[in-house]
């Protein structure tokens, strides 16, 4: 199956899955409606699509690929840049900002990785 014949939203069972992938062990389920996971800086993420923002995604599923050997790269009109050494911080943001639909994107892409 592609990114594009995939649904646009993660089940909470895919959810579930790609944060254990990043780390996350399984400590409650909240009211019986969703899993939460602690990561391993201590940091608490649960199985609702609203957990697969950008700044989670960052935080734990992007380092996660380049400790395991991939990176991402950035292309622009004048060339690339790897995003884990080369882009400062208000680079990123800046990037983000731009690309809100990224968030959607970048989760299908690792996902594909880890599958």
């Amino acid at each position: 199956m592609t990114n594009s014949d995939k649904k646009s939203y993660p089940s909470e069972v895919e959810i579930k899955e790609f944060w254990e992938w990043c780390g996350g062990l399984e400590y409650s389920r909240l009211c019986g409606k969703t899993y939460e996971l602690v990561m391993p800086d201590g940091g608490i993420v649960n199985c609702r699509v609203e957990s697969v923002d950008l700044n989670n995604l960052l935080q734990y599923a992007v380092p996660k690929l380049i400790a395991e050997g991939w990176s991402i790269v950035v292309s622009r009109d004048k060339g690339y840049k790897t995003w884990d050494t080369e882009l400062n911080h208000s680079i990123k943001q800046s990037i983000l900002k731009r690309l809100p639909e990224l968030k959607d994107s970048l989760f299908w892409a690792i996902w594909e990785v880890i599958k």
